[in-house]
């Protein structure tokens, strides 16, 4: 396998994962404020399109968004 072939499966695969693991604690657009405003769907497109930006920020937000749906539980 070339490294073009290797970067797009950790690309796709780990935006798979934003979306599956942001479904699964439970984000929703309106829980934080500013860029990282999204819900899995948006986690997955930004993921997939801009991966070296919103990969890093899902990761820094999901401390956030975990707390925040700790709170509504």
């Amino acid at each position: 396998m070339d490294t073009g072939t290797i970067l797009l499966i950790i690309v796709v695969g780990t935006s798979i994962w934003v979306f599956f693991d942001a479904t699964s604690i439970g984000v929703k657009k309106g829980q934080v404020a500013g860029l990282a405003n999204m819900g899995p769907g948006g986690w997955l497109i930004a993921s997939l399109l801009l991966w070296i930006i919103a990969f890093p920020l899902y990761l820094a937000y999901r401390g956030k968004f975990k707390a925040a749906n700790q709170k509504s539980s």
